[in-house]
């Protein structure tokens, strides 16, 4: 089991969200569920490998246009929107990219991100230096030895 400094459990998500969390400051994870017994507890943070499931269309469709227009107040290149779709595939699709403290969760918010019915609510992301090639599952799943050695190694072993 991972130490406080990564995850015990690994969340899949399309890439483009994982990508979202590392690079557009995404702090609110949509779910149709709650895992209350991860609350307080860090997970690892994975981009699936197809892109364009039915949660993300709306973002696709623009082309992520929006999403990268309000990135640039971060330093985004907005321009750059083909580049930044190749770079989700390859530097998300199949791998861990990030850790992340789950604090809580919500059924109302005014986060731009939020579309419900719950939000788990993450703080502390650590987007990994490399990330982590790792299969992917469905829901919450545990994160195996290997892989944990290497996500604690970029860490430098520790918070």
């Amino acid at each position: 089991v991972l130490g406080s400094a990564a995850a015990s459990f690994k969340l899949a998500l399309y890439p483009e969200w994982a990508w979202a969390i590392c690079a557009l400051g995404k702090r609110i994870e949509n779910r149709t569920w709650i895992a209350e017994r991860i609350k307080g507890e860090w997970i690892a943070i994975h981009g699936g490998k197809n892109i364009d499931g039915t949660s993300d269309r709306s973002m696709w469709r623009h082309g992520c246009a929006a999403v990268l227009n309000q990135a640039g107040e971060r330093g985004y290149p907005s321009e750059r929107i083909d580049e930044a779709l190749r770079a989700v595939r390859r530097g998300c699709a199949s791998r861990i990219v990030a850790v992340a403290k789950v604090v809580g969760f919500t059924q109302q918010s005014t986060d731009r991100w939020f579309v419900g019915p719950w939000g788990w609510l993450l703080d502390e992301v650590r987007v990994l230096p490399g990330p982590v090639a790792c299969k992917g599952a469905v829901g919450l799943w545990e994160v195996p030895q290997a892989v944990e050695a290497e996500i604690l190694a970029q860490l430098g072993g520790g918070r």
